[in-house]
């Protein structure tokens, strides 16, 4: 996973690599816990979003996940959300379609180099991405549900939490369907 952050690192704005598993804004809180061999590397798009796409309101962070023994990469789409959670919803949208639209990050996620890094070995996140919005209130559990018909590739939960904090392994068992 060093080979990955230092991609990381070369390809996105200074500042945007999350130092460790977790991220907080607002009083709201996204962590994963991780055994030792597991790897985790966030990204904090708003310095991303400030340089490249000022226009477009996207999500808050990204976590690129490996767990060791799992096959795939687990990517995850956090917003944190104290109001407008239809809001969320559309920022969440943005950040999927703004990382295929951005030919250099869906190039090194989809990349032969990414997929040759250890521990992946030709593995990358099965072109699917889990987005998850936290934050206390109303979930608009409708709204969530017909935007994931609509992206197959996407699959958006809602928390109505101002502390999520969940082990790597309890993710991808979350995820089970997407992650075999």
């Amino acid at each position: 996973m060093a080979s990955l952050r230092k991609c990381l690192e070369k390809l996105l704005p200074k500042g945007s690599i999350l130092k460790g598993a977790s991220h907080a804004e607002q009083g709201i809180t996204f962590s994963i816990s991780k055994d030792r061999n597991d790897s985790v590397i966030g990204i904090k798009l708003n310095p991303f979003q400030r340089e490249r796409y000022p226009e477009e309101k996207i999500a808050d962070a990204i976590f690129v996940c490996h767990g060791e023994n799992q096959k795939i990469i687990l990517i995850i789409i956090v917003e944190l959300k104290k109001g407008n959670k239809e809001k969320a919803i559309k920022q969440i949208v943005n950040t999927r379609k703004l990382l295929c639209a951005s030919s250099k990050l869906a190039g090194l996620f989809h990349s032969a180099e990414l997929r040759n890094l250890r521990p992946f070995n030709g593995r990358n996140h099965n072109g699917k991405v889990v987005a998850l919005i936290i934050g206390k209130g109303q979930l608009l559990q409708q709204k969530i549900a017909a935007e994931n018909k609509k992206n197959p590739d996407l699959e958006i939960y809602g928390h109505s939490t101002n502390n999520y904090n969940k082990s790597l392994v309890e993710l991808y068992n979350e995820f089970k369907s997407w992650t075999n």
